[in-house]
């Protein structure tokens, strides 16, 4: 697997966590404060495991399977709790 792949796959089980925990809260800054906390964690993982020196590669590969799987989780989460 290439390196790009595997921020894909970390973005998108990061996102899948952080939509969880965004559930608990219902103050939009709070699930802001996690969003954007569990983004800098995983573009400071992926400099760290990875080492990769391109900004582009660490912070734009990856963003919009972040959000796109942060909110069908929160969105799925949110909905079988009301059951």
């Amino acid at each position: 697997m290439e390196i790009e792949d595997k921020i894909l796959i970390m973005r998108g089980i990061l996102g899948i966590v952080a939509g969880g925990i965004s559930t608990i809260f219902y103050s939009s800054i709070y699930i802001l404060a996690v969003v954007i906390s569990f983004y800098v964690f995983s573009a400071m993982l992926s400099l760290f495991l990875f080492r990769e020196k391109k900004a582009r590669k660490v912070f734009s590969k990856g963003t919009g399977i972040y959000l796109s799987s942060w909110f069908v989780s929160l969105l799925l989460i949110y909905n079988l709790s009301l059951r």
